[in-house]
Order: structure tokens, then C-alpha cells, then sequence
């Protein structure tokens, strides 16, 4: 999927209600985001894909991985090389 760098101009209602317009939806595939605020800045990103949601057994296996790298770094904790949190899942 090739992806081209849109600019939207967006309005934030006086409720503080935010609406993206129909051709950044499409452009981020999806209606659900996750939104984050940064040094005054807003990323807007699609929601990222549940394990469970995603049917590409090889595209899992990444997105596992991923998300122990993730939770590493947001916990500080570094696990072995060879850990694999499926055994202790069972043990």
C-alpha cells in the first residue's frame, strides 16, 4: 500500500468535538484512531490491530513481537533474548 502525506485543515467545535473529513478517513482506512499530543503537536494514527484481529499468521507473529518491544520500553524491563512469554503462559 503506497501512502502519500495528506494535509487536512480540521475545526474543533466549541463542545471541543473534533471531525475528520471524509478523505482522511479514507486515507487512514479506518474510523477508530488513536490520537496523540506531543509538545503541541497532534498525531492522529489508526487504531493499531488487535492480535486476535489479525488473520496473517506471519503478520501476527510481527505485531506480538512489536507490542513485547513496546511494553518493554514502557515498563523498563528487558527480557532475555530467547524469552517466550507463551511458556509461562502454560507453566
Amino acid at each position: 500500500m503506497t501512502m502519500t502525506a495528506t494535509e487536512v485543515l480540521l475545526t474543533i467545535g466549541e463542545d471541543g468535538a473534533l471531525k475528520l473529513p471524509q478523505e482522511a478517513l479514507n486515507a487512514l482506512g479506518t474510523r477508530q484512531v488513536k490520537l496523540s499530543l506531543q509538545d503541541g503537536q497532534i498525531t492522529v494514527k489508526p487504531r493499531p490491530k488487535y492480535l486476535h484481529e489479525i488473520e496473517d499468521v506471519q503478520e501476527r507473529m510481527e505485531a506480538f513481537d512489536r507490542f513485547i518491544e513496546s511494553f518493554a520500553k514502557e515498563t523498563n524491563v528487558s527480557w532475555p533474548e530467547d524469552y517466550n512469554v507463551r511458556d509461562d503462559i502454560y507453566d
